[in-house]
């Protein structure tokens, strides 16, 4: 017979990786039940005389000879019977504290550890070290946990919550017990069991497993830590064993703690490996490293193995972190911001989809996850990076700066296959360059960054305008739609109060074509016209290479402002009204006036529900024949389309229909059918085939004048191709003459 003592007499007890995690201390099932059992009889049999030594059955295992200090030292590991040694492990622990044994014992109870996991092993090591306050009003799992040395994130560790549940439990039991020493350790040990070696056996592994009905296998995470240690000398290797169990990881425990439901074990386990694949992306980009093997044990080498700087880097972008997680403010807050009613001009608002101004932990939750932690993300986490970690002194509002260059850099320019210009372009910033030839950047936008600079500097009191127009949703950090001078103060405070969520964008483009047509051209032949969506009219207000005329927009957009700051409380409805009436009293019917007028030439309808379209319109020829053109539900003819004029008669008519993708108007009236196609000059009507009535009815109405002799109603225009009258209330009046004549 054995007992704990005897064992640790002659060899190391290390409870190998391939092991279950300790697991008495669990509170499910039937447990905590067996827990208190076994507990007890242990508790019984020192206690009383009259009980029999308590024999605790076969325990298996493997001996193995290991070189420790240049001293052979045979180490035990246990295939059967983990659980046992375990909670006599803690057991014993305890009844020395309590009874003054443990500088004798020490020694001895230093050679069990756990090898599943860094920290379990920590733990046992720094539990060995602890000294139980008797006195104290908290159990000795309280007092474990507000030790210094107890990271916070361990409580995450299913072992060393197991053992502190048993250690409690043990409290409880054997506080008011004395002399028990003696009966645990002597000759006469009251505990006991069947030591079984299993060293000539010569089991592999997977019978191990096998026989070992609680064995578990080592999960990804934990086969990264030990394939990734292999790879790291001496010194790194140890100092990543020390910090993986102990600061890192409470690091990312942190982040997960409150994620009530979830297993927080695999969400930092997760967590950790998203930011070293961040990091390990930084560092291979910055390189030009290959990275396109698909097995990442063999890209983590081509980073790391025999690269000291390399792993030096990611380790300090660790302890990095671990140094911010330890302040009170959390300095990512004081740069960054999402919501309007949070700015500053010393922050910067960030327009990411799920906007986390704590970057770090937006990549520890997504880095992994397609579309979730974007180009730009990584870019301004990367410039935080460098900056805390090179201690650089860097200018006010350089973040706002970085901004404003990446949300108006085009997607071709801001993607993963230029990431080495970007991260270069970055570090440039950051040390002072601002030469538009030495920096990827959109040299138009730094252009306009070095206006506003000279502008604020010349006066300060538009700094604020300025940073809040930059921060404006549809702005985004280019704000060249104004002149950038001094009258950017009014205009640009009026701005704000029209282009406001919640605002009515419909009413705004209707207004705004009252003073001009406003949209750029998308090549020759497409305009795009502002609609309730957001992003629209952020392109729309904002220049870029694949658009012409911004100037256009620009000019409009300033009358627009200027007559609302020098009309206060002018409505944009009053302004369409104004317009409509002026011209029809002027008898000027341009193009403008059809799409300020008219709901179709914004909105498709079906039936009684509205949908709006992407704002695309087409063109053959827009100086010669403004008014042919097409408007399209998405932005290609792919999609639904329509001549905007004939899809408002089908509104007003309801004799009239008509289909998708540019067919003809249809007016039905009895025997009467018609097909009605929309032109520059007018309306051309024809019959369809076979049509004989409704063929001798055009022919009718063309003998009579009212249409040309190639069947149009024409429109009546003046010498500048601008109609004198307004088409579609002409066509509506021959359409509803026509049905009386029927």
């Amino acid at each position: 017979m054995s007992n704990l003592i005897t064992l640790l007499r002659d060899s190391k007890i290390i409870v190998p990786p391939i092991q279950r995690d300790y697991a008495q201390g669990r509170s499910s099932g039937k447990v905590p039940v067996i827990r208190m059992r076994f507990i007890d009889s242990i508790y019984n049999a020192l206690t009383n005389e009259n009980e029999p030594p308590l024999e605790l059955d076969f325990i298996y295992g493997f001996n193995e000879l290991d070189r420790v200090n240049n001293a052979d030292v045979m180490i035990f590991k246990p295939l059967d019977g983990q659980q046992r040694l375990t909670t006599l492990f803690l057991i014993h622990w305890f009844i020395a504290n309590k009874e003054n044994r443990m500088e004798e014992v020490k020694p001895l109870l230093s050679k069990f550890s756990y090898a599943t996991r860094e920290s379990s092993r920590l733990f046992c090591e720094e539990l060995i070290n602890f000294t139980i306050d008797f006195n104290s009003a908290l159990k000795v799992d309280e007092q474990v946990i507000n030790q210094p040395w107890f990271f916070v994130s361990w409580q995450n560790d299913p072992t060393i919550q197991s053992m502190l549940v048993v250690l409690r439990a043990i409290h409880e039991k054997f506080n008011s017990s004395q002399n028990l020493w003696e009966k645990l350790i002597g000759e006469n040990s009251k505990i006991v069991f069947n030591l079984l070696s299993m060293d000539n056996l010569g089991l592999p592994d997977d019978l191990y497993i096998k026989m070992n009905a609680r064995g578990k296998a080592l999960t990804d995470f934990e086969h990264f830590k030990s394939s990734f240690s292999e790879l790291l000398n001496q010194d790194q290797g140890k100092y990543f064993n020390e910090k993986i169990d102990g600061e890192w990881s409470d690091l990312f425990w942190n982040i997960f703690k409150n994620n009530e439901g979830e297993d927080i074990a695999k969400l930092v386990d997760l967590g950790f490996l998203n930011f070293f694949w961040f990091i390990t992306e930084v560092i291979s980009t910055k390189s030009k490293m290959d990275q396109t093997d698909d097995f990442w044990l063999h890209r983590v080498k081509q980073v790391y193995y025999l690269n000291t700087s390399n792993v030096q880097y990611l380790f300090a972008c660790l302890d990095l972190f671990v140094g911010i997680s330890k302040l009170n403010d959390n300095p990512f807050n004081q740069i960054f911001y999402v919501a309007d009613d949070e700015f500053s001009s010393s922050k910067t608002k960030i327009f990411f989809k799920n906007a986390n101004p704590n970057l770090f932990q937006k990549c520890v939750e997504y880095f992994s996850i397609k579309d979730r932690f974007a180009i730009r993300e990584k870019l301004f986490l990367y410039a935080f990076i460098q900056i805390n970690l090179n201690k650089k002194q860097i200018p006010d509002n350089f973040y706002r700066l970085l901004r404003n260059l990446l949300e108006n850099a085009s997607d071709k320019e801001v993607r993963n296959d230029n990431l080495f210009n970007l991260y270069a372009g970055i570090d440039k910033l950051i040390d002072g360059e601002r030469n538009p030839n030495n920096l990827p950047f959109t040299k138009r936008q730094l252009s306009e960054e070095s206006d506003k600079k000279a502008l604020i500097n010349g006066d300060s009191s538009l700094k604020e305008i300025i940073h809040k127009l930059e921060d404006h949703n549809m702005l985004r950090g280019t704000i060249g739609v104004f002149d950038i001078d001094k009258t950017i103060s009014e205009l640009g405070s009026t701005f704000l109060n029209v282009f406001y969520q919640g605002q009515n964008y419909f009413e705004v483009s209707r207004a705004m074509l009252s003073f001009g047509l406003y949209p750029q051209n998308y090549g020759n032949q497409y305009l795009r016209f502002g609609n309730k969506n957001i992003s629209t009219w952020r392109e729309i207000l904002t220049q870029s290479d694949n658009r012409q005329n911004f100037d256009r927009t620009k000019k409009v957009l300033n009358l627009y402002l200027t007559h609302l700051k020098e009309n206060v409380g002018i409505s944009n409805n009053s302004i369409v009204e104004d317009y409509i009436n002026n011209n029809t009293q002027s008898e000027n019917f341009p193009i403008d006036y059809y799409y300020t007028r008219y709901k179709s030439f914004i909105l498709w309808q079906e039936g009684h529900n509205e949908h709006q379209t992407d704002g695309f319109y087409y063109w053959n020829d827009f100086v010669q024949s403004p008014y042919d053109c097409i408007m399209l539900f998405r932005s290609n003819f792919r999609g639904r389309s329509w001549s905007p004029f004939l899809l408002e008669l089908s509104l007003r008519i309801e004799e009239c229909a008509i289909e998708n993708y540019s067919n003809k108007l249809q007016f039905t009236k009895d025997k009467l059918i018609l097909l009605i196609e929309h032109r520059n000059q007018g309306f051309k009507f024809s019959a369809p085939d076979g049509e004989t009535y409704s063929e001798q009815y055009i022919d009718g109405l063309i003998q009579q004048n009212i249409l040309n002799e190639n069947g149009f109603l024409l429109i009546n225009q003046n010498n500048n191709g601008v109609d004198a009258e307004d088409r579609i209330e002409k066509c509506s009046k021959f359409l509803n003459d026509l049905m009386i004549a029927q």
